[in-house]
């Protein structure tokens, strides 16, 4: 079947946000590196966060924002040496 241009620059650009979460997600799992996967994962959500300001689809903007904190939660949750850099309480 053949497809038009825009269908396949949409499926490759499906591909290349994949790819970029799957980098993201797989920084954050692997223990030296989790604090700089939960940073490009939060800043790549930051964009997404960013490019729907004015939108009137409010979801990805509470979907980007709960993800983002949720990810850093379970950061500051799993490293101790962040938890004495950012403390709940003194």
């Amino acid at each position: 079947m053949p497809t038009n241009g825009k269908e396949q620059s949409s499926a490759t650009l499906a591909q290349i946000v994949g790819g970029v979460t799957l980098a993201c997600g797989a920084f954050c799992a692997i223990p030296p590196t989790s604090i700089v996967g939960a940073i490009l994962w939060v800043a790549y959500l930051g964009d997404m966060l960013a490019s729907h300001i004015g939108s009137l689809l409010f979801t990805p903007i509470l979907v980007g924002g709960c993800f983002g904190l949720t990810v850093l939660g379970g950061l500051w949750l799993r490293d101790w040496k962040l938890r004495i850099l950012v403390p709940l309480r003194r």
